[in-house]
């Protein structure tokens, strides 16, 4: 019994360490992973649409998430979207792991919000240096 426990453990050990690794090496893509499940999970139980239209949904939603998230001005519109939405998701997992302790909440959603803007920052300019790249077809590196 133990041993199945440890092994449940270190898989969904592995699986937060994975989702971690992805969040921080793209978070554009990230996000927009995260918003069209969501989107095409409201479609399906809130607006009871047929399952294979929400996944049509949430695969138009992916992409104009990520072409908008390319556009100077989509990307001031998401990022504090975003930033916003991973402070609360943070802040309130930590609210709930800490039972209600509210000085966790505010400082553990205080630096994830500094992380997730500086991710996203970070994004922004490695999109910028490739599309440098392209147009010049000098390697930046």
């Amino acid at each position: 019994m133990i041993t199945i426990m440890l092994i449940f453990a270190l898989v969904f050990l592995t699986i937060i360490l994975s989702f971690i690794q992805a969040l921080i090496k793209n978070i554009i893509v990230c996000d927009g992973i995260i918003v069209a499940v969501m989107l095409g999970v409201v479609c399906g139980t809130t607006w009871g649409v047929h399952p294979a239209l929400c996944i049509v949904i949430g695969i138009i939603t992916y992409i104009v998430f990520i072409a908008l998230h390319m556009l100077k001005v989509g990307f001031w519109i998401i990022t504090p979207i975003m930033t916003v939405a991973w402070t609360f998701f943070f802040g309130g997992l930590a609210h709930s792991l800490s039972n209600g302790d509210w000085i966790w909440a505010i400082v553990v959603g205080g630096i994830s919000s500094l992380c997730v803007l500086g991710l996203h920052f970070k994004a922004r300019m490695i999109l910028n240096a490739s599309v440098v790249e392209q147009n010049t077809n000098i390697p930046l590196e």
